[in-house]
């Protein structure tokens, strides 16, 4: 893929339904290919996410782009999930639930069985939920299963961005692809949103840092930048075997 792509992180939440529904209606999704919300936009827990107010909203947004729909809390068969909607052109296409609770969510919140990785035909990507970045596993089995680009709903206490951001990077370094990590903007969270991805220089792979700070919107571009070639070097060259299991999610 060498068509570069728009995206548009927005720094907003976590609020209840009704707030966050006029806040969408005052927000301006124009001119980007890609929309991502950081987790727990929406604050209120649903016993299906389909049936609210806000999931049709979410559909008309994401006419003619992709829209990762930060996450929500979700039951499904009697445990409740920290769960990732994904839109493509106005339609629902799949989700991606946590599969790595944190802290006070263990014994609370389900663990994610899968990792979903999406193709379209100009983008392959995934959608690891905020700690699911701190481990190597799921960007490297994304990686190797095509995905170029991890969108990353987040929500990180302002006091651990620095560590935060590290992640992100190494992550992006390691595997040779690009990552935008989208956090909420308020007193506790502070935003400080950020984007990398991968180059060739001098013989060898570097990173770009983009940072959103308080924008409520934070744009940047993602193209390929001619890693592809050093991403496959990278998936021959790592020892290690990664099996937890992945399913590919196809739309045109």
């Amino acid at each position: 893929m060498n068509d570069s792509l728009k995206i548009a992180g927005f720094q907003i939440g976590p609020l209840e339904e009704g707030r966050m529904i006029e806040l969408l209606g005052k927000l301006d999704f124009s001119d980007c290919d890609i929309v991502v919300f950081p987790e727990r936009f929406i604050m209120d827990t649903y016993d299906n996410f389909q049936k609210s107010d806000a999931y049709p909203i979410l559909s008309e947004i994401s006419r003619g782009k992709i829209l990762i729909a930060g996450s929500v809390l979700e039951k499904d068969n009697h445990q409740i999930y920290n769960r990732s909607h994904v839109f493509y052109d106005g339609f629902p296409v799949g989700f991606q639930d946590k599969i790595v609770p944190y802290d006070r969510e263990k014994g609370r919140i389900g663990m994610g069985r899968i990792i979903n990785i999406f193709r379209t035909p100009k983008l392959t990507f995934s959608v690891p939920v905020c700690y699911d970045m701190d481990f190597p596993f799921f960007a490297k089995i994304s990686t190797v299963k095509g995905a170029t680009l991890l969108l990353n709903p987040s929500l990180i206490r302002k006091d651990f961005h620095k560590e935060w951001h590290t992640y992100i990077e190494a992550r992006v370094l390691e595997n040779r692809i690009a990552a935008i990590s989208v956090n909420s903007r308020n007193e506790n969270f502070a935003g400080d949103s950020v984007f990398f991805h991968t180059y060739v220089e001098d013989g060898g792979v570097r990173t770009l840092k983009v940072e959103a700070g308080d924008l409520q919107r934070f744009n940047s571009v993602f193209t390929n930048n001619g890693v592809e070639e050093r991403r496959k070097m990278r998936i021959r060259e790592d020892p290690a075997y990664y099996s937890f299991p992945s399913k590919e999610i196809v739309y045109e």
